[in-house]
């Protein structure tokens, strides 16, 4: 009996969870460094990077030289993003507001 196994190369990323702001972004930027570099020399052939557009404009803020390197990404289907822009929680907050974080981030991944 032959089993298919699938494998999906990703991120959660809790960026206020275990570090300082200052040292998630440091962590951030490390880690975006090493997906793009895998990606681009097919070591992984896709990347899910988290559900959230709101770590990518911190990164893209932090490095906007590799603004170009990452859209491309994203472009070839490589690099998979969004579509929220935070992650949600549903125990402290209303309906809208998961409906207009939901937008945020489809506007934020079109851009």
């Amino acid at each position: 009996m032959t089993k298919q196994l699938h494998v999906i190369s990703h991120t959660h990323w809790d960026f206020e969870w275990y570090f300082s702001t200052h040292e998630s972004l440091i962590q951030l930027i490390y880690h975006m460094e090493e997906v793009m570099d895998a990606l681009e020399k097919g070591e992984v052939d896709n990347y899910y990077l988290d559900g959230q557009l709101s770590i990518v404009e911190d990164y893209l803020n932090a490095c906007p030289h590799q603004k170009s390197r990452f859209t491309a990404l994203v472009e070839s289907g490589k690099l998979k993003i969004g579509p929220w822009y935070t992650q949600t929680d549903q125990l402290i907050i209303a309906g809208e507001s998961i409906i207009r974080n939901l937008q945020l981030g489809i506007n934020l991944g079109k851009a």
